[in-house]
């Protein structure tokens, strides 16, 4: 928490008493003269006691200057009250508050701004301002925020009138207060440009200065950050505070200078470096124990409550108990029976200590209560704390085995984390919102961990459905957000404000995307213009991402999807399909006979929904320690060019499949998978089916879906279209190294000089073209041809919006570690932490680390530098888009969002543009297969009229009973072969003894859609 200055200025001071009406005859002129010179005097030593940081020696002098106050201008003369005794009513009401005494500050704060009030009449002036401001201070630290609220907004308000556009410090701190109640409203998406405004007016103010406001500011913006899981942008912050405050503060005791040591020691507990954290918070709870001399207060407590979970965190309950126990108690005489978020977080902090003490009895009454007085607190509204609180419970009747209380305890917590999420993503970008969603509590994986345990008890009737009903909208929460942001961007008018506004966006993201995918300099001076280059960009799309949200206009179908049901998805399912939806999750048992800190296991685990018209079936596949080596020793022995021994692919039938097809109806025809985790990179067709010798590609045919809701939303029947596209566009044999122009003045690349970067030409894929343009020809479909040097990004990303079909044959990429190392981009833009949080620009920006490849690319001056990426693609409007099918490798790879969120990959790229279905590969695929596989997939798509995910099945199952066919099929397609060496290494791999084709020949390509 953080505390302002009372800021009683001289000159404020004797400005109000100039104000002043007449005089009271009671009064002789020198009495008064001595009277008006004693309260300036007595005001002027309370404000440099509070300025010292001498709390306690600021409230005799003011108390005194209340006291002549009133002797100036008794309410008998002065029935309206005077400007000067409001300014004392208001001073010591603040003082009051700063040392915690909040029931003595409430009625001298509410009578100093109804007498101001009074005396203005409804004018602008900044003492008003300053009441308001001060009061709604007081209602904050009471927990009161709903009061304080419209007190800030309009003390905001009467500042910026007053100033008119200029800045002043009673507007920055307006700024950082209404900022600071957001933040304490679980709102810090709205927190942060309060804030961050408030800190930049400060820094000009002062221009380069240290002045005490100014670590007010910084350390509010690094808690807004580190609210939001960005501990690497809040350190730097909270470290100049406290730097600050000691130069300004040097050796004193001082109550900012403790808060900013306490903030700065939080932070290190965060990040795990509970060592650097120790004596940061033992030196802030000695400091204010010297300042407040005995005396309680709410921030003495907290830092009692501090110190003592960072001991728990350190395996010293012993240590922590006293602690955690006389903050409780010191807030308990505090607010006297009131409710207060700080104490029923208390009871929180000291019910988790008895808790992992195994003390589960005494635990109980501290943790029962806190949800109560948070849900009165916030007045129905969510918040971060109540949904903590609501999980908390949840694990200690979890672990009481008290398992039907803790049910609708998760269930709530689950939604509520939910809603609060999609409420964050809503203004900010992917990779802030992933980073947001991976600081969130595992509520979901506790409500699994409960499921789990609810199944195999004995004699109790479970209830699958009701479970996924719970949590088949929890998966991909972020993915849906930026979803349904694209559609209604979709929905935007041509040539309207906001349309002009994603256009500047759109160029924003790809200006910035070209400097982020271009190879570094070590050149410094190069190197400050692309940081300040990059910075710029970052402000403005962190802008357009603050407002367009809110300007987009509403779409009815999302709000149809926004309140289906479970029930709804089960009837749109055709009847012969079956959703299998896969969820890797934390699953927590608890012994209370282990150790202190020991006594929860956490062992990761995967289940799997079977969701079809009639039934929901959960279904208990085992641990990711099982799972994994057998998941990625399968693609290693795929991707590897040597035979793939059968044990192999069967152990992992048996660990993700087996248990799965049993609860399969025998009518079913279509598996949609909804994978997670390493199950995304798994070529499900490819497992041994049913039969030996068989492969489940031969009993269903198998699409995969992002989310579950994503797939409701593709069965539904969609809207028509007056002039829906009709073509198809095809790209391929893309000249690299073509000089297709340059881009705008001021545009250009900021890259070393002569770099080049290595794309090799597909030769093959100018045949592969052809085979496409004839298959289209033949059911007399129009095409829109690139090839060589027309393959530009401007010529496809033009013409993708006008075909209903598109097909590319060019090279695509994600930007893994190795991928970064060969192109030389610059890492720190890709850096993670281990704690999931997204530090780098392109980490958050994760559909930039994706693309495909045109012409130029090899060049560094081409536009875009010749590369489309995921993100430049999300700004087309493709919902005429059926299919996408792209032949080049890996580009079913991305990077992996935690939480269920999926791929950021390629196909969610085109989904997110509104493209229906998109055929991707999970790796390398040899040309000769690829043209293969293409020829029978579109003589199936279009010359049978099959499905999409029928033709492909098809042609997969084709490929793979008469591997002695490709070469012919090949040269049929396209033409002459040309073998290109290091395409995938994989050429000579000899086919099994049955005779059908190894799976690195037809298996990566997969669909992602509804597959109709």
């Amino acid at each position: 928490m953080t505390r302002f200055t009372i800021a009683v200025l001289a000159v404020a001071l004797a400005g109000a008493l100039a104000r002043a009406a007449d005089p009271p005859r009671a009064l002789a002129a020198e009495e008064r003269k001595q009277l008006e010179a004693k309260w300036l005097e007595l005001n002027e030593a309370g404000d440099k006691a509070y300025r010292a940081g001498r709390p306690a020696d600021a409230l005799q002098p003011l108390e005194g200057a209340l006291a002549v106050a009133r002797k100036l201008y008794p309410e008998a003369e002065f029935k309206e009250g005077h400007l000067g005794l409001a300014q004392s009513l208001c001073a010591l009401g603040a003082e009051y508050r700063n040392q915690g005494k909040l029931a003595a500050a409430e009625p001298l704060l509410t009578d100093g701004l109804e007498m101001r009030k009074r005396l203005l009449k409804g004018r602008d002036h900044p003492d008003l301002a300053q009441s308001l401001n001060w009061l709604a201070l007081l209602y904050r630290d009471q927990g009161q925020l709903a009061a304080a609220e419209p007190l800030y907004k309009d003390a905001l308000a009467m500042r910026k009138r007053l100033c008119e556009g200029r800045d002043h410090f009673d507007l920055a701190q307006s700024l950082n207060n209404l900022g600071l109640l957001y933040r304490d409203q679980g709102q810090p998406a709205a927190a942060e440009p309060l804030i961050k405004g408030a800190l930049e007016m400060r820094r000009r103010l002062f221009k380069g200065q240290d002045h005490f406001s100014l670590p007010n500011s910084l350390g509010a913006l690094g808690f807004v950050f580190q609210d939001q899981g960005k501990l690497s942008a809040a350190e730097p912050l909270f470290k100049e505070a406290l730097e600050m405050n000691s130069r300004l503060f040097k050796g004193q005791d001082n109550f900012r200078l403790a808060i900013s040591m306490n903030n700065l020691g939080l932070l290190y507990q965060a990040q795990g470096k509970l060592s650097a954290a120790e004596p940061l918070l033992r030196d802030t709870r000695e400091m204010l124990q010297r300042l407040f001399q005995g005396q309680d207060h709410p921030e003495l407590a907290t830092s009692l409550n501090n110190l003592g979970l960072l001991y728990q965190a350190q395996g010293k309950p012993a240590a922590a108990e006293p602690l955690l126990t006389g903050a409780l108690d010191m807030l308990q005489r505090l607010f006297q029976g009131q409710d207060h978020p700080g104490l029923a977080t208390s009871r929180i902090n000291l019910g988790l200590l008895y808790h992992d003490q195994g003390k589960l009895s005494a635990a109980e009454p501290l943790l029962t209560g806190a949800p109560d007085m948070f849900r009165r607190l916030f007045k129905g509204q969510d918040h971060p704390h109540l949904a903590r609180s609501l999980n908390y419970l949840g694990f200690l009747y979890m672990d009481q085995g008290k398992l039907s209380a803790a049910e609708p305890l998760f269930k709530d917590s689950l939604a509520m984390h939910k809603r609060l999420t999609v409420e964050y993503a809503g203004r900010k970008s992917e990779g802030e919102a992933l980073t947001f969603a991976a600081t969130q509590p595992l509520t979901r994986d506790a409500y699994l961990s409960l499921a789990r345990k609810r199944a195999g008890q004995q004699g109790v009737p479970f209830d699958a459905g009701s479970t996924y009903a719970a949590l088949w909208t929890a998966k991909g929460t972020v993915a849906r957000v930026f979803e349904h942001r694209q559609a209604r961007a979709r929905a935007a008018s041509t040539g309207s404000a906001v349309a002009a506004q994603l256009d500047a966006l759109a160029a924003a993201r790809r200006r910035r995307a070209e400097l982020l995918v271009a190879p570094v300099t070590k050149d410094p001076g190069t190197l400050k213009a692309r940081e300040t280059e990059l910075k710029a960009l970052d402000d403005r799309i962190a802008g357009f991402n603050e407002s367009l949200p809110k300007a987009l206009p509403a779409v009815a179908r999302l709000k149809r999807l926004d309140g289906a049901a479970l029930g709804d998805l089960q009837a749109a399912l055709p009847a012969d399909a079956a959703l299998v939806d896969y969820v890797r999750y934390t699953f927590f048992e608890w012994d209370n006979d282990r150790p202190f800190g020991e006594k929860t296991t956490k062992t990761w685990r995967y289940v799997a929904f079977v969701v079809t018209r009639a039934d929901v079936v959960r279904v208990d596949l085992g641990t990711e320690a099982a799972i994994r080596p057998a998941v990625r020793a399968w693609r290693a022995a795929i991707t590897g060019g040597k035979p793939v021994p059968a044990e192999v692919p069967a152990k992992v039938r048996e660990q993700v499949w087996d248990t799965v097809r049993k609860t399969l109806p025998a009518t079913t025809k279509t598996v949609y998978v909804c994978p997670d985790a390493d199950l995304c990179g798994l070529p499900f067709s490819a497992l041994p089916g049913d039969k030996p010798g068989t492969i489940v590609l031969e009993e269903f045919a198998v699409a995969t879906v992002p989310h579950a809701p994503f797939l409701l939303d593709k069965l539904w029947p969609g809207a028509a279209r007056p002039a829906p596209p009709t073509g198809a566009l095809v790209v391929g044999g893309v000249k690299y190294d073509a000089d297709v122009g340059a881009g705008p003045k001021g545009a250009e690349p900021l890259v070393k000089p002569g770099a080049r970067v290595g794309w090799g030409f597909l030769p093959n894929t100018v045949g592969e073209l052809n085979g496409v343009t004839s298959a289209a020809a033949a059911k007399k479909i129009p095409v829109t041809r690139l090839e060589g040097e027309r393959a530009t990004t401007a010529a496809v990303l033009e013409s993708l919006p006008q075909v209903s079909a598109a097909h590319f044959a060019t090279h695509g990429f994600f930007a893994d570690p190795s991928f970064r190392g060969l192109f030389e981009l610059d890492e720190k833009d890709f850096a993670h932490s281990r704690r999931g949080e997204r530090i780098g620009r392109a980490a958050n920006s994760p559909l930039v680390m994706t693309g495909l490849v045109f012409a130029g690319a090899n060049r560094p001056q081409t536009p875009g530098r010749g590369i489309v990426t995921g993100e430049a693609l999300i700004d087309r409007d493709l919902s005429g888009l059926e299919l996408a099918v792209l032949s080049a490798c890996e580009t079913g790879l991305g990077d992996l969002g935690a939480g269920g969120e999926g791929v950021f990959g390629l196909q969610r790229a085109f989904h997110y543009a509104g493209a229906t279905n998109v055929v991707c590969s999970l790796w390398k695929v040899p040309d000769e297969s690829t043209a293969a596989l293409m020829n029978l997939f579109y003589t199936n798509l279009w010359g049978k009229n099959l499905s999409a995910l029928e033709a492909l099945r098809r042609a997969q199952l084709e490929v793979y009973r008469n591997p002695q066919k490709v070469p012919e099929l090949a040269q049929g397609f396209r033409g002459k072969f040309e073998r290109v060496p290091d395409a995938g290494g994989v050429q000579e791999v000899p086919p099994p003894k049955d005779g059908k084709a190894h799976p690195v020949f037809w298996a990566a390509f997969t669909l992602s859609g509804p597959g109709r």
